[in-house]
């Protein structure tokens, strides 16, 4: 029997999915569409050594994929229902990062909509509600939104260097060399601006020569070299872009060079953090996902991050590591309850049992209240 495709097709609130799952490539793929529009994809390995000849095993894990990427669709409208009258930004802000990184963006905007109601100086919320608009193509909308951040708050050079990009692809490049010489400015060592100012030069020159024989400037070269050691760019494949860049002008190869730029500009104007997302998503559907998180799936995403945030030196990150220890915190509490409970059940005169769950019982709603509002907050 040869491996075969699973296909759904199925409603939720105002979306019409098709969910597809194959084997390509010796891995499992798993592609989510909406009206023919590609709105993510999966991948999950497959031991080649039964790829050949056990195709009922290649079978079974293709369809536990399948139903698992159905799951996950579920589960996010039942967060996006249960986390409506949350009144902390910072909940609306990490679902819409989630919500942004499926390619759900009318969602993924009201919630950054939401958290900016709620927080109106909350800067990461403006520049993701940005970022969902560039990937509308609404360049002008993006542009408009981080003017409106830049009204209340200092222009910080990741947000001079967002502006910039979105003045870039709606063509104001007076605008955009403005706010990329700024972020420069304010942090000389920007090489994310540097390669952004350096495109735009690259598009000035291509505007002022009809012949579009012009020189690559230095400054992307340099910029594209720094991007490729760039901690932040460690995941999920920029290295390997970088490099096909370098290569072919390296080479010379400079035919079709400038779209492929241009493309790299806008991923990393609407790139997400991968880590981070997987972070968002585990502790939101904890939080309002209808699954309960048991010790094996909190021990499996603390040794997952532990081992992901080594070399970061992200704030964000060690606290993200401080949240999944608050979480354990409560589990082993509510584990300790039970046990010193069945302790006392079985023998009711085991004195240290009876004063242990004397003590816990009272204490135990200031605890869980205390963990409550850590992790609320």
């Amino acid at each position: 029997m040869k491996p075969f495709k699973f296909i759904n097709e199925f409603r939720i609130a105002d979306h019409q999915f098709q969910i597809k799952t194959e084997l390509r490539e010796k891995q499992i793929e798993a592609t989510v569409t909406e009206e023919g529009k590609l709105l993510y994809q999966k991948w999950y390995p497959v031991n080649s050594g039964f790829l050949a000849d056990e195709d009922e095993l290649w079978n079974e894990r293709a369809r536990e994929a399948h139903e698992q990427v159905i799951e996950e669709i579920e589960t996010l409208f039942t967060i996006k229902e249960r986390i409506k009258e949350v009144t902390q930004a910072v909940y609306h802000y990490r679902f819409g990062r989630v919500l942004f990184a499926f390619n759900l963006l009318d969602e993924a905007k009201e919630e950054f909509q939401f958290a900016i109601d709620l927080r109106a100086d909350f800067i990461k919320a403006y520049r993701k509600l940005a970022a969902c608009y560039l990937k509308e193509r609404n360049y002008r909308q993006a542009a408009d939104t981080l003017k409106k951040t830049l009204e209340t708050t200092e222009p910080f050079p990741d947000l001079l260097n967002d502006l910039g990009v979105a003045y870039t692809l709606s063509g104001e490049y007076r605008r955009a060399k403005d706010c990329f010489s700024q972020a420069l400015e304010k942090k000389p060592d920007f090489q994310e601006a540097n390669f952004n100012l350096g495109i735009l030069l690259l598009l000035s020159s291509y505007e002022a020569d009809s012949d579009h024989k012009v020189a690559l400037p230095v400054r992307v070269i340099r910029s594209l070299h720094s991007l490729k050691g760039a901690s932040y760019l460690r995941n999920s494949g920029w290295k390997e872009k970088i490099e096909t860049l370098l290569g072919k002008i390296e080479k010379k190869k400079y035919e079709g060079l400038l779209p492929e730029l241009l493309d790299l500009q806008f991923q990393l104007a609407t790139r997400e953090d991968p880590i981070a997302v997987k972070f968002d998503f585990f502790f939101l559907k904890f939080m309002y996902g209808k699954m309960k998180m048991d010790v094996e799936s909190i021990r499996f995403y603390e040794n997952w991050l532990s081992e992901n945030i080594q070399n970061f030196k992200y704030a964000d990150y060690w606290n993200d590591m401080g949240v999944i220890h608050l979480i354990q915190c409560r589990n082993y509490f509510l584990n300790a309850l039970e046990e010193i409970e069945k302790a006392h059940q079985l023998n009711p005169n085991f004195e240290e049992a009876a004063e242990n769950l004397e003590k816990i019982k009272r204490i135990k709603n200031g605890f869980l209240i205390l963990l409550r509002a850590l992790l609320k907050k």
